[in-house]
């Protein structure tokens, strides 16, 4: 007697998983993960960035591709990169058309604290 794993019970939008749309075509479900996390130690000063993950059952996507389209709550990303361990796919992803926009020049830092003490 085989023993196979329902897998959907981690993946059930109904309780704390998110559908997805890979390639425009494909829905998929699984959980977003968009933490924070220290991706550089440096000698005195760590860098955080966050690295959006969107992990699912891997036999819901035949052969995932590098540079796919994937929406999930309403943000478009571009597939990075893929990982699949057995029966669990991760898609590593980037925000598609992200723009940085610096703040406006106002001549005072952010943290620039001395107007408070004149």
């Amino acid at each position: 007697m085989s023993f196979t794993e329902d897998r959907s019970v981690f993946f059930n939008t109904g309780d704390f998983a998110d559908a997805g749309t890979y390639n425009g075509t494909t829905t998929v479900n699984g959980i977003l993960d968009d933490e924070y996390a220290e991706v550089f130690q440096g000698a005195e000063v760590g860098v955080s960035s966050n690295r959006p993950i969107f992990i699912y059952d891997a036999d819901d996507i035949d052969t995932p591709t590098v540079g796919i389209e994937f929406v999930v709550n309403s943000t478009t990303y571009t597939v990075r990169d893929v990982e699949v361990d057995r029966d669990i796919g991760k898609l590593i992803l980037e925000p598609t058309g992200e723009v940085v926009t610096p703040p406006a020049e106002t001549g005072v830092f952010a943290n620039d604290f001395s107007a408070d003490f004149d």
